[in-house]
């Protein structure tokens, strides 16, 4: 009768113990899940940042490509190929604000403006187009080299 007894307590010491280690563990296992989520979570919201800043990099450094385009068509007095590259460069400026949000807007809105000027005055056959295209190519360097 003793030896059942005390095979008893044995056995409820062993089923309340592992019992308890059980659910601590799970509650161990929960927290290490949620770490594991916000941590995923916080590197894609990380690498979406990333994969959006070279985005922009890329349409600025495509635009700038245009630029140079635009002004080597004026040297060549082609200036219906000029007009369509500088308007090419001033929309891959437009789509870059889009995917930038409003961290490269007030940087940016002077260039697309004086590409429009510059557009402007391809069109009317002005000279003035090839100094507002230097000094939107120049603008446009300083951004992309930050």
């Amino acid at each position: 009768m003793i030896k059942l007894i005390v095979l008893t307590i044995i056995v409820g010491f062993v089923f309340i113990t592992g019992y308890y280690l059980g659910s601590h563990k799970l509650i161990e296992i929960r927290k290490d899940i949620t770490g594991l989520k916000t941590e995923i979570l916080s590197k894609t919201t990380n690498l979406e940042k990333e994969l959006a800043d070279v985005r922009v990099r890329m349409h600025l450094v495509d635009a700038r490509e245009r630029i140079i385009a635009g002004k080597n068509e004026i040297a060549e007095k082609n200036f219906g190929t000029a007009a369509k590259e500088v308007e090419k460069a001033r929309e891959l400026i437009e789509r870059a604000i889009g995917l930038s949000g409003e961290s490269l807007v007030p940087a940016l809105r002077p260039i697309t403006q004086e590409l429009t000027y510059a557009e402007s005055d391809i069109t009317r056959l002005n000279p003035d187009a090839m100094k507002r295209l230097d000094g939107a190519k120049k603008y446009l360097d300083r951004i992309i080299e930050r």
